[in-house]
């Protein structure tokens, strides 16, 4: 293992992105060596874990892992993002019309670049986005760039460049000019974060805060602002490097550390309801009673009313039917719909209708305003 070790030690002095600190890592790895802290271990598995313990507290990217017959990082990643669906694990439409993107990681864009496109075709005319990075781990920087472009128009607007040790270079990036498809510009952007989010998903997070163009809504993030390179050591062995780091335009630093600091700090299993109601509220001045429909919507079905005794509405009100199943009240026509209350006499059939009880009748309340009054004939 003492080779393993002084090329490690090596790598740390000639490549980490930080050059001094580099030197004290290699000198305080071989110390801990030569003091014994991995006698005793045969396993290389445990060795591995035991180095990068030792390692992680000083930079969360630094890893030593083992792998007898090790693939190519980038046949690695492209096998584990496919798994995946290229990182994209969810999409669709909320209550208000809301577009929701569940994100796990950001793939290089020659990965995934036609499924970020039909994500933004799909969210594309909706009245707010939510982009839920509270799961994504690792980001390339060209996906980065390329998902903040759809948020501006043409302009090209500063992002997070990369500063390269090794060059001593920095490169500048910014939003992209060009991309396909419709741009949202002026859409209500809302980006969810947890203390899992971290490297990739923190720059997506950062930068888009930076330029004032979303509110982050959840938990402050990891703090993990480097880039890494991975390095073969003894062709059983993978070491990954971080070899340059983030560096933000308009803060003039990154998130190394810190985290990123969310606008509405809650706890990440609450960041998409308080989103999705902050949402909400801000679309509710242009479309009132819309939104005041889906927000009662939303709130029910997190936290429904009890009614008193709501046996006392079952029977038959025409073609339809109204039953009491497991502590609850059902809707049969043609189908079984169970109601959600939204108080003593008002209940929640589906997004769209919603039931009312009054004396002897049942009253089908459409959101359009449309209202169907149905007698009850039989208990």
């Amino acid at each position: 293992m003492k080779n393993v070790i002084e090329q490690v030690a090596n790598l740390l002095r000639e490549r980490y992105v930080f050059e001094e600190e580099g030197e004290r890592l290699a000198d305080w790895l071989q110390m801990h060596y030569s003091q014994g802290a991995f006698d005793g271990i045969a396993d290389p598995s445990t060795f591995a874990h035991a180095v990068t313990e030792l390692l992680i507290p000083h930079d969360q990217h630094l890893l030593l892992r083992y792998d007898p017959d090790p693939l190519d990082p980038m046949q690695r990643h492209q096998a584990r993002a496919k798994l995946s669906n290229w990182g994209f694990n969810a999409v669709t439409r909320l209550e208000g019309n809301i577009g929701y993107v569940d994100l796990r990681e950001l793939p290089p864009l020659e990965l995934a670049g036609p499924i970020v496109e039909g994500v933004m075709a799909f969210v594309g005319f909706m009245n707010a986005v939510i982009l839920d990075c509270r799961f994504v781990t690792g980001g390339a920087p060209d996906m980065i760039q390329f998902i903040a472009s759809y948020f501006f128009d043409k302009e090209p607007r500063p992002i997070s460049g990369v500063y390269w040790r090794t060059s001593n270079t920095t490169i500048k990036l910014t939003t992209l000019q060009q991309v396909p498809g419709t741009r949202m510009p002026d859409t209500p952007l809302y980006i969810l974060t947890s203390g899992a989010t971290f490297s990739g998903g923190e720059a997506l997070v950062y930068d888009l805060q930076a330029l004032g163009r979303a509110t982050v809504v959840g938990e402050r993030t990891r703090g993990g602002a480097h880039l890494s390179g991975h390095h073969q050591i003894d062709g059983s062995f993978e070491f990954r490097l971080p070899h340059a780091r983030a560096v933000n335009p308009i803060t003039g630093t990154n998130w190394e550390r810190v985290g990123v600091k969310p606008d509405v700090a809650v706890p990440h299993h609450e960041a998409l309801l308080t989103a999705h109601l902050l949402a909400l509220d801000l679309l509710e001045d242009s479309q009132p009673e819309f939104i005041q429909w889906e927000r009662e919507n939303l709130r029910v079905r997190l936290d429904p009313y009890i009614p008193d005794l709501p046996e006392r509405y079952v029977g038959y009100y025409g073609d339809r039917q109204i039953t009491f199943k497991a502590g609850r009240l059902v809707h049969r026509f043609y189908t079984e719909h169970p109601l959600i209350s939204l108080d003593s006499k008002t209940f929640l059939l589906d997004d769209m209708t919603r039931i009312h009880f009054e004396h002897n009748a049942l009253v089908v309340i459409e959101r359009g305003g449309v209202q169907t009054r149905i007698e009850r004939t039989t208990d």
